[in-house]
């Protein structure tokens, strides 16, 4: 009993240590190269996909970075084209917060946060990784992608799990055969004499995934939760596809501009860390029986 008592009251001890001085709470463990949950300084989150956990929508994936979570979930509608298909026009991205997200959200606010994440997700997507060619129909229709993205736990690195939920809503996403009738109006699955699938997988022409790295005292740390995030000194996230290009790179914070040295290791640590949410995607896909992903 003295001993439980004992360890309940230096957890008590450690967590006022923690409240008062967080900073030099934090610099104790990172002077070990260890932080506070365990995890190296190079150590990401577990991380989980699920696929269409939504059954209203076309697509969806629940995606988990540790507890940072978000929901992505997509609906298609049609388009009409004058002319060729601009992929701008055929691809709205939205990013919501939800209330109970973090203690900074607030209910009918919108959250800066938030709208950084949707223009980022909208720019990678943009970048090349979709083609509005597969989008496209007869008679001047296309299909209009409507992806809404819902955070519903932000602990850290908002965009890192926002881009990886709409890219696994992308690759779950079928888009059904369809015809336009007599008047031009597009028919959707309508009967089909020749065999053959109903519908078409949407194509990425690489899937690019977000890492976040802190640096905090000249230390780099991969994939911060919202506490780091916090006391970091600056944010790099790179974006990399399958074979290790870099599609993005973004900074955050207080410090001037990274070196070159430092921005190689983010982009090294986005390259493993590709190659780890990859895996976790491929089971996901795999699960549902779609093919596995190279890109």
């Amino acid at each position: 009993m003295a001993a439980e008592a004992s360890s309940a009251s230096n957890e008590l001890q450690a967590e006022a240590f923690k409240q008062l001085y967080p900073e030099q709470y934090y610099a104790k463990f990172i002077n070990s190269s260890l932080r506070p949950d365990g995890r190296p300084l190079d150590g990401a989150r577990a991380t989980t996909i699920g696929l269409n956990p939504i059954g209203t929508a076309d697509s969806s994936a629940l995606v988990k970075i540790g507890e940072t979570t978000a929901m992505a979930g997509i609906k298609l509608g049609i388009s009409a084209l004058e002319e060729e298909p601009a992929l701008e026009s055929l691809l709205a991205v939205g990013v919501e917060m939800a209330a109970f997200s973090s203690s900074d959200a607030r209910p009918g606010r919108p959250s800066p946060a938030a709208q950084c994440a949707q223009q980022q997700v909208k720019d990678v997507l943009l970048g090349g990784a979709l083609d509005a060619q597969q989008l496209q129909l007869k008679e001047g229709q296309a299909w209009k992608l409507f992806l809404d993205i819902y955070v519903l736990d932000a602990d850290g690195c908002i965009f890192d799990v926002c881009l990886l939920a709409a890219v696994a809503a992308l690759l779950a996403l079928k888009l059904p055969k369809a015809e336009i009738d007599e008047e031009g109006k597009v028919v959707v699955g309508s009967a089909d004499s020749e065999p053959g699938p109903k519908e078409d997988l949407l194509h990425l022409s690489y899937v690019p995934i977000a890492t976040t790295c802190a640096i905090y005292e000249g230390r780099l740390i991969t994939d911060p939760d919202a506490e780091e995030e916090a006391l970091a000194a600056s944010l790099i996230t790179s974006v990399v596809d399958g074979a290790g290009r870099v599609i993005g790179l973004l900074k955050a914070g207080r410090t001037a501009a990274a070196s070159a040295k430092t921005l190689q290791q983010c982009i090294q640590a986005a390259t493993l860390r590709h190659k780890e949410l990859s895996t976790v995607l491929n089971q996901s896909l795999q699960a549902i029986g779609l093919p596995l992903q190279d890109r």
